[in-house]
């Protein structure tokens, strides 16, 4: 079976945006307010640093973010933006340089073609 890879790269901008989104529907992984910083680090696994100002204070938080946030809340801002994500597929997070790189594998059975091409 043929498989097919979609690589989406993530700017430290988007993956902001993503993280900011995401605590709407998640209001415990973020605290609410301005993300002001966001750096993306990967040693023995990938995790995220973030510090927000929290709405309303002039105080800000550090939060560290692992990809059990960090991953549902790319999908969603795929799915905010309309970026086609199949659900029959497998995803996986990484990090390329100062991006967060999200790898779709799809699966493809082949199907016989009658014909002529």
């Amino acid at each position: 079976m043929p498989t097919e890879l979609r690589q989406l790269i993530f700017s430290r901008d988007e993956l902001a945006k993503a993280l900011a989104n995401y605590h709407q529907d998640a209001e415990d992984s973020i605290p609410a307010g301005n993300i002001v910083f966001c750096q993306i680090m990967q040693n023995s696994d990938l995790h995220v640093m973030i510090k927000v100002l929290p709405d309303g204070e002039t105080q800000v938080q550090s939060k560290e973010l692992g990809v059990d946030v960090i991953a549902p809340a790319l999908m969603k801002f795929c799915l905010d933006y309309k970026i086609p994500m199949p659900r029959n597929s497998e995803k996986s997070i990484e990090a390329i340089g100062e991006n967060i790189a999200m790898t779709v594998s799809i699966d493809r059975t082949t199907v016989r073609i009658s014909g002529d091409i």
